[in-house]
């Protein structure tokens, strides 16, 4: 998987935390894998097509997703994660994703994106047909991660 179609996801997960959350990161080890069980419950997945074709997921705690869902809220308090949570979690994977196409975009690439697919449950299996390159995010509000698993359309 080329840096070049990584390194936007990276930097738009960056510039959209610090936008929508105020707050900052650091960006971990990055691993390549075929499949992953994720540690964490929430699991935001959308789906990239065009002259690349792919996965990305954004996965961390119900906890992260509730402290995340408040940052974003003006720090409105979030108890539970419940549909307005759920959709300020998704939103912000939309805008992550949407903000990475259009640095790719600039690259001369077209890619359309799917709606976001937020899914919640304890040890999640995601397998891609793709390897995957897995990004760890260290934040005040805790632990996240990217999975993005791209080719180019053959």
């Amino acid at each position: 998987m080329k840096a070049e179609y990584i390194n936007p996801f990276i930097s738009a997960f960056f510039n959209v935390l610090k936008q929508a959350a105020q707050t900052d990161g650091k960006r971990g080890q990055l691993t390549l894998r075929t499949s992953m069980l994720s540690s964490h419950d929430i699991a935001v997945l959308i789906s990239i097509i065009g002259d690349l074709e792919g996965q990305v997921v954004y996965t961390m705690s119900e906890e992260v997703a509730k402290r995340l869902a408040s940052a974003m809220m003006m720090g409105f308090p979030v108890e539970e994660l419940n549909d307005l949570a759920r959709s300020a979690i998704s939103e912000f994977a939309n805008m992550v994703t949407g903000n990475a196409v259009m640095l790719l975009g600039s690259q001369g690439l077209k890619i359309n994106i799917s709606p976001p697919t937020l899914v919640k449950g304890k040890e999640m299996e995601i397998t891609f047909e793709i390897p995957m390159l897995s990004i760890p995010i260290s934040t005040p509000l805790g632990e996240m991660e990217i999975d993005v698993a791209l080719r180019e359309k053959s």
